[in-house]
């Protein structure tokens, strides 16, 4: 009787994975399997496929003094007037296209007479490395006498799905040396936007309103054990 209930058994646990490898499209895994059999390094690729979250330091990107001079020299403007802020993030796509955010801040005359004003600029660019060509996504400007804050820069800090994932902030704002730009939370003051919460530029349509943007589990993860760690070794 035993050896019958143990044939059964096995019968029924064969016909299971029959039915499971007839009845699943060829490119589906049953639930729960989905990264068997693949190692920690193959897991977070494929977790990471059509995004990057690893933004580059300007002063730490080899293109940056290439791009800056071509940008400011095909417009016309004077050497630096638009600086490439932090961070420049590389296509997880196309290896050679570049995206990052430029700031500028230039004196011009008004039409209300021989007084000057400062006019704010910012540029969102697409760069590419090979031919040196460059696209402007987006651009913004401001007077100085106009409402609000005018020197808020934008800080490029992600790519996901073809959005670029930005914080808007205060062009003089400089993070603590363990801190996180991905984890940093909102600030107003006084009614004054100082940085804003992550924000997502759809690419398809890059002068749409921003988007409000959650930060991916396994990015906060990445990013707080980066933090403890630097704290842990520093403090």
């Amino acid at each position: 009787m035993k050896k019958q209930s143990i044939y059964i058994g096995i019968t029924v646990v064969v016909a299971i994975v029959i039915i499971l490898a007839l009845t699943l499209p060829k490119d589906s895994v049953a639930p729960g399997l989905e990264n068997a059999g693949l190692d920690s390094d193959t897991a977070e690729e494929v977790k990471a496929v059509g995004s990057n979250f690893e933004a580059i330091k300007p002063s730490e990107w080899s293109g940056k003094e290439r791009a800056q001079q071509i940008i400011n020299e095909t417009q016309g403007k004077a050497e630096n007037e638009e600086h490439i802020q932090y961070g420049v993030i590389q296509d997880p796509n196309e290896s050679n296209i570049y995206y990052f955010a430029t700031y500028g801040s230039v004196m011009i005359e008004t039409d209300l007479g021989p007084a000057q004003t400062n006019e704010r600029f910012v540029g969102i660019y697409k760069y590419n490395t090979d031919n040196f060509n460059w696209e402007r996504l987006f651009k913004t400007t401001k007077l100085s006498d106009e409402p609000g804050d005018p020197s808020i820069a934008i800080n490029v800090l992600g790519y996901q799905d073809d959005h670029l994932i930005i914080r808007k902030q205060n062009v003089d704002y400089s993070p603590g040396p363990c801190s996180s730009r991905l984890l940093q939370e909102g600030v107003t003051s006084e009614g004054v936007m100082h940085i804003s919460d992550l924000l997502s530029l759809d690419l398809s349509n890059p002068y749409d309103a921003f988007s409000e943007f959650t930060l991916p589990d396994y990015v906060r993860s990445e990013e707080e054990a980066i933090m403890a760690k630097c704290f842990e070794d520093n403090f």
